[in-house]
């Protein structure tokens, strides 16, 4: 199973990573070790993510920061819809493509 990042989900990656950098360039590093922990954890078991939508999305916590990863998923990949902060706009990801 691949990995494959929408638009969105690359943009909050690198906005949440520049955020952290600029507090402590070890807690952007510490950031991406366990964003990259979570999809690791999802890409042997893609329904382990909690079901949001009628199952349409899941959600995946990042542990240790205010995030979850959005994603849907194929049998071949793994789609990240968002890096999602759980304390702005609850859901904004739902609609969003591209």
């Amino acid at each position: 199973m691949k990995v494959v990042f929408r638009s969105v989900a690359q943009g909050e990656l690198k906005q949440a990573l520049l955020y952290y950098r600029d507090i402590d360039p070890a807690l952007a590093v510490r950031f991406l070790r366990e964003v990259e922990s979570a999809m690791d954890r999802l890409l042997p078991f893609p329904e382990s993510g909690h079901p949001r939508l009628e199952g349409r999305y899941r959600l995946a916590m990042v542990r240790g920061f205010p995030y979850a990863i959005a994603y849907s998923h194929t049998e071949a990949e793994l789609v990240i819809e968002a890096i999602a902060h759980l304390r702005r706009k609850p859901n904004y990801w739902r609609d969003l493509r591209g």
